[in-house]
Formats: C-alpha cells, sequence, structure tokens
C-alpha cells in the first residue's frame, strides 16, 4: 500500500512541478503568455514563429536565438562532458548520477531548464520561475533521492557553455538575459532544495 502512496504523491508533485512563472506574468501580454503555457504544456522548445512574436515584443534579436535553441541538445551534451571531464566519478558506481538512468534524468532536466530559459530570454524576463512549481520540484527532488548538487554543478557547466556559444552571435544584452536567466534558475533550485 505503501508504494502505491509513493507513486501516487510523484505522480502529484510531478503534475505541480511546473516551474515556469512567466505564464502568469502579467507585465507579458496575454497573447504571449499563452504562446509559453502551449509551448511548456507540450515540454517543447518554441517555434520559430514563436520566437519571431516573443521578441519583437521583447526586442531580443530573433536571428541568435533561433541559433541557439537549434543547438540546445548540442549544448547539454557539451555540458555534459565537461562536467564528466571534471567529475568522472558521478557516473561510477557509488556517484551522485550512477546509474545510467539517473544520469539520463539529470541530463533530461539540464535540457529542460535550458528550454525554459530559452522562453525567458525570449521575452527579457530572466527571473522566470514560479513559487510553488519550485517547491513542489523540491520535494519530488528530495522523494526521488535527485543528486541536486550534481544537478546544479551540470547547470553550472550549461551556462557557461550556452553562454559563450549565445555571444558568437547574439548582443551582449541578450547574452546577459541568458546567463541571468540560467543562474537564477540554479540558485533558485539551489535554495528550493536546501528547505
Amino acid at each position: 500500500m505503501r508504494e502505491r502512496n509513493d507513486s501516487d504523491l510523484i505522480r502529484e508533485l510531478a503534475r505541480h512541478a511546473r516551474i515556469l512563472g512567466l505564464t502568469s506574468r502579467l507585465t507579458i501580454p496575454q497573447d504571449l503568455r499563452y504562446i509559453l503555457s502551449a509551448a511548456d504544456g507540450a515540454s517543447r522548445l518554441l517555434e520559430p514563429s514563436e520566437i519571431s512574436r516573443l521578441c519583437l515584443y521583447s526586442g531580443v534579436e530573433i536571428g541568435p536565438l533561433l541559433e541557439l535553441q537549434s543547438t540546445a541538445g548540442r549544448l547539454v551534451n557539451l555540458a555534459r562532458k565537461q562536467l564528466l571531464k571534471q567529475e568522472p566519478a558521478l557516473v561510477k558506481p557509488g556517484g551522485a548520477l550512477y546509474q545510467e538512468q539517473r544520469a539520463e534524468a539529470c541530463w533530461r532536466d539540464c535540457f529542460h531548464f535550458l528550454r525554459l530559459s530559452l522562453y525567458g530570454v525570449s521575452v527579457a524576463e530572466p527571473d522566470l520561475t514560479d513559487a510553488c512549481g519550485m517547491e513542489a520540484l523540491a520535494k519530488l527532488y528530495k522523494i526521488l533521492a535527485v543528486p541536486v548538487s550534481s544537478l546544479l554543478l551540470a547547470l553550472t557547466e550549461l551556462r557557461e557553455v550556452a553562454t559563450i556559444v549565445y555571444g558568437q552571435w547574439a548582443p551582449a544584452k541578450d547574452v546577459y538575459l541568458l546567463d541571468k536567466s540560467l543562474t537564477l534558475l540554479r540558485e533558485k533550485i539551489s535554495l528550493a532544495c536546501k528547505n
């Protein structure tokens, strides 16, 4: 019976661990919030037409953001390689990201955190989280025994590689938005998981 209750709790927390707060930010026009909500609801990257509409609103350059988004999967892989070069024990027996499914969950979360950060950049709103969603995420991570310190290291690496790559195409003001978005997201995950 306990296992059933744990499964129900995990499903419930996963449903509430929607961390994007931009969809309720009244400073963003409703039609743009709808775009963000639809993309987040499907856990997908933004369509080029959506990025165009969002960037026309925010003044963020469209081309560089489209280019960055097209490299999202590669950026997560680069961050993973950098992290494992520095911390190879993470994926070895006894490491925080051992076994493969644990490591894959970390990289998948990193991809989604980058995806959400790209949403924040598109509307020039780097502080993109929802407090209740962050609280549910922290509870979910605790129940699943997610190695948060390793996830935070991975996010640090992801921020570094993503801002370097984006800096090749985008103006400094847009690169700042990405850097700030990933930095704030990392800080809020760290803070939520400490409580």
